[in-house]
């Protein structure tokens, strides 16, 4: 049986038109965090900021038309310096994680911003850039041939709307759709997950009934803004209304998954597989979203970190004990080198540096 464990948006980019202008203050402390960001002590990872009571890191670098880019754990902000109300382009994009969607929840997470955001600047309107629609399910990534009849839909149109297949070694691991404003892809979430460090997606698919074993599959539709104008979703407030008619379009129009039909050579007969009529049914719950606590999103990754710093310590003790000095050498060097480190300012420098980086809006 195949069941729906998570279900919501995992990628959202939002331009916003501002109006006014910045302050002097605030022209200084951005321009000042820029140029110590460009020097080589940063190594491009930024400079710590606190904007208006956000914790920050400021890059090197902003994006097209934005002179400023400022980054944490939640979200990326690009800001340009001339506000126009939106009439060349949004002056402020937001990238949001996605942790932070799941977290809180799209809709809270995206308002939580735009609260922050309306503290200091006049939001005059907002644009979806992008959003990525997704629903995990606990079952095997189903196998498909990928230039076979098996796929259906609008999408077989395009020359290239089979982008291909993704395997680790013999397994398969999923397959990519479509191209341009809309793309969809099916893949193992749970390997992903593991791989790239997000185990906080567990305790999500567990309060769903994922019984901790199971592969968990992943099927996700990328709409970019081209394919957002179609259906008319222009701010957020759009996207909240048409999220499900999105999700209805992508599974049941512009791509199908069948199962074949060996006695019979009219593919378009052939029955819609298990797995996507359940894809096709999710239109009925999207938008629900279970939250996961901030504390089990950050387990993992100090677990991790844990670890690495366990052997490393353990790699610096054994090389010590080999000097022929004898087996406490390697302990007394370590020690010894790590309360000085851990008691400098250099090493003070690096947490502010890092925390920057991991905080939250």
């Amino acid at each position: 049986m195949i069941h729906l464990v998570l279900v919501g948006v995992d990628t959202l980019e939002v331009g916003y038109a501002l109006s006014g202008e910045l302050s002097e203050e605030d022209v200084a402390d951005l321009e000042d965090a820029k140029g110590k960001a460009q020097e080589k002590q940063f190594d491009s990872n930024g400079c710590p900021i606190v904007f208006h009571g956000r914790s920050f890191r400021m890059m090197p670098r902003g994006t097209s038309g934005k002179q400023w880019r400022l980054e944490n754990d939640d979200v990326s902000f690009s800001l340009a310096k001339e506000w126009r109300g939106g009439e060349v382009f949004p002056e402020g994009h937001c990238v949001f994680r996605s942790k932070y969607l799941w977290r809180d929840g799209w809709e809270v997470a995206e308002a939580k911003f735009r609260a922050w955001l309306s503290s200091w600047a006049s939001v005059v309107s907002d644009k979806v850039s992008r959003v990525d629609l997704t629903a995990d399910y606990a079952c095997a990534c189903p196998e498909v041939e990928i230039r076979g009849h098996e796929i259906t839909g609008t999408v077989v149109k395009r020359d290239d709307y089979a982008s291909g297949s993704h395997a680790r070694g013999h397994r398969l691991t999923g397959y990519t759709f479509g191209g341009g404003s809309l793309l969809g892809r099916i893949y193992d979430k749970r390997k992903e997950a593991t791989q790239s460090g997000k185990e906080w997606f567990f305790p999500m698919w567990k309060e769903n009934g994922w019984d901790g074993e199971s592969p968990v599959t992943r099927t996700e539709f990328e709409f970019k803004r081209d394919a957002l104008k179609e259906w008319q979703v222009v701010g957020v407030s759009d996207l909240k209304a048409c999220a499900s008619d999105l999700w209805r379009h992508a599974s049941q129009t512009w791509l199908q998954l069948r199962t074949r039909v060996e006695t019979d050579s009219n593919y378009r007969r052939w029955p819609v597989s298990e797995f996507w009529q359940t894809v096709q049914k999710t239109v009925e719950s999207f938008g629900m979203v279970t939250g996961v606590a901030r504390s089990e999103q950050v387990k993992p990754q100090m677990r991790r970190l844990w670890r690495a710093a366990l052997g490393n310590l353990a790699s610096a003790v054994a090389l010590g004990s080999m000097a022929g000095l004898g087996d406490g050498h390697g302990w007394e060097v370590t020690v010894g080198w790590l309360g000085e480190k851990l008691d400098s300012e250099e090493f003070r420098d690096m947490v502010e540096t890092r925390r920057s980086k991991f905080a939250t809006m």
